[in-house]
């Protein structure tokens, strides 16, 4: 089985830097892992760990119960896929997708056959002779992806393996990719800057903030109750408000606005010893409405863009900035009402 266990991991630089802080994680055997967060926060720091291009100054990694936090890179039966596709020109595509046989006892009649069946997989049946220069960029990237799985890995890593593909290409493979890994019973591990296909293609998502997981949810929780205002901020461009509690609800004074009680719902699992709290609204729980609205804020639409069957709308009220969506488009300068449906309440 190839689960991964991620015990205390610690990585300290040469200068002294943390790249990582006590990370325990378990990843089960077939799950897709997604690790997103800030630049800088750690995501391809705790990929090369696993991979063993790093090692920790602390803690364990562990996969399918044996301790790899010694074993070289070559040697931990994991593939990898880079960002740039990492193939070798003067190699045809077959000998690209076959390189990692080579160090194996296989006969050549097996080698054979299982480059045939892995360039199958990935879609590239025929392509065998053909060299890199004649691929396009999703088939270079397939050719790199076939390389990394054809030794039977029992653990698939990506370092933001489909970020330099365009659309609608990087939908097409993100879907196969999907597809591939759960057909072959691969435990995934994808770095993305790309937050929505992180939501769209993992199991469970790592949110990483200065080395430290900040939450660990599936993408239907995350997006519904995000541990942290940091984490409400980067995963969903949540508006984060200063607030204080009272008897009546919570009071901005930033806004001069007090927003009643049964909006306010306590998201954070930690206790507040004061009554200063951060006010998160997710751009979901954001309704706009007609300017002078009882109880609205009074903001101003700075920004509008069409995305398919709505509008993503910005509008600044004071020093915030709101998201939200709407059927119909305002123009830019309108003047409008916000009114929270929902605020997510944590301690400040």
């Amino acid at each position: 089985m190839s689960a991964i266990s991620l015990q205390d991991l610690t990585v300290t630089f040469a200068d002294g830097t943390k790249g990582l802080h006590d990370i325990n994680l378990e990843i089960a055997p077939h799950e897709f892992i997604a690790l997103v967060g800030p630049s800088g926060s750690g995501k391809t720091t705790l990929l090369r760990t696993i991979a063993g291009f790093l090692h920790p100054s602390q803690g364990k990694v562990e996969v399918g119960g044996k301790d790899l936090t010694g074993v070289s890179p070559e040697s931990r039966g994991m593939g990898m896929v880079f960002q740039q596709h990492a193939v070798w020109p003067h190699m045809s595509v077959a000998d690209n997708v076959g390189y990692p046989l080579k160090f194996t006892k296989d006969s050549a009649q097996l080698r054979k056959i299982k480059i045939q069946r892995t360039l199958e997989l990935v879609g590239l049946d025929g392509f065998g002779k053909r060299k890199p220069a004649s691929l396009s960029g999703g088939q270079r990237q397939r050719v790199a992806l076939a390389r990394a799985i054809i030794a039977d890995p029992t653990v698939l890593l990506l370092d933001e393996a489909l970020s330099a593909l365009d659309e609608p290409l990087r939908d097409s493979l993100r879907r196969e990719l999907v597809a591939l890994t759960k057909r072959e019973g691969l435990t995934t591990v994808h770095v993305t800057h790309d937050r929505n296909e992180a939501l769209a293609i993992a199991d469970r998502i790592v949110v990483l903030q200065e080395g430290r997981i900040a939450q660990v949810s599936t993408p239907e929780q995350l997006l519904v109750r995000p541990d942290t205002a940091e984490v409400a901020a980067f995963i969903s461009d949540a508006t984060i408000i200063p607030a204080q509690l009272t008897a009546a609800g919570a009071h901005a004074d930033a806004l001069g606005t007090t927003w009643p009680a049964h909006l306010i719902e306590q998201a954070s699992k930690s206790v507040a010893h004061s009554n200063a709290v951060k006010l998160a609204v997710l751009p979901a729980d954001t309704q706009l409405v007609s300017p002078g609205t009882d109880g609205a804020i009074s903001a101003t639409i700075e920004s509008v863009l069409f995305e398919r069957d709505r509008f993503s709308i910005t509008a600044k009220a004071g020093a915030y900035t709101f998201r939200t969506t709407s059927t119909q488009r305002p123009n830019i300068g309108d003047q409008v009402g916000i009114i929270p449906q929902r605020m997510l309440s944590y301690p400040d």
